[in-house]
């Protein structure tokens, strides 16, 4: 009403701060007036609780960062445009290690063992083909005898 928006207009002009605190005596949490009132009433509560189930910690905050960079909104909205949620603690190293270790494993169940690869003709006998035409080169050139224009060896000239 306008009574509780006037308080928080004078909470805002006076630079003060706005909280908000879980039932029996749990945590709180504050934002400054002002940034609740440049953010048009619009917050985000979230309710960290432990392993137990249990309220550990509040976070708070409104759309706007930084007061006078929005100016106020002249008429309040109807109610506050709260985003709420509750968040859960996340499973240690040692589950998450354990649960891993188990989707490995069913992953390596699941998956059908890679058929190991035959190697290709040439892959086998690369080294054969190759000594083969090596091999007929030189007895090819050999049966062919001296290629004319060709200087005589050192030895042939010796003899003649």
């Amino acid at each position: 009403d306008e009574a509780e928006l006037a308080q928080l207009r004078a909470l805002a002009a006076a630079d003060g701060w706005y909280g908000v605190r879980v039932a029996g005596g749990g945590p709180a949490a504050a934002v400054r007036a002002c940034a609740l009132l440049a953010s048009g009433w619009s917050d985000r509560l979230a309710l960290h609780v432990d392993a137990a189930g249990a309220p550990a910690a509040l976070s708070y905050s409104t759309a706007a960062h930084a007061c006078g960079l929005f100016p106020a909104p002249a008429a309040a909205p109807a109610h506050f445009q709260t985003k709420a949620e509750v968040r859960l603690p996340r499973l240690g190293g040692r589950a998450r290690s354990q649960l891993q270790r188990e989707r490995e494993r069913e992953r390596r169940e699941e998956a059908p063992a890679e058929a190991v690869r035959e190697p290709g003709f040439f892959q086998k006998y690369w080294l054969y083909i190759a000594g083969g035409l090596l091999v007929m080169n030189v007895l090819l050139g050999l049966a062919a005898g001296p290629v004319e224009g060709a200087a005589p060896a050192a030895g042939a000239a010796a003899r003649a």
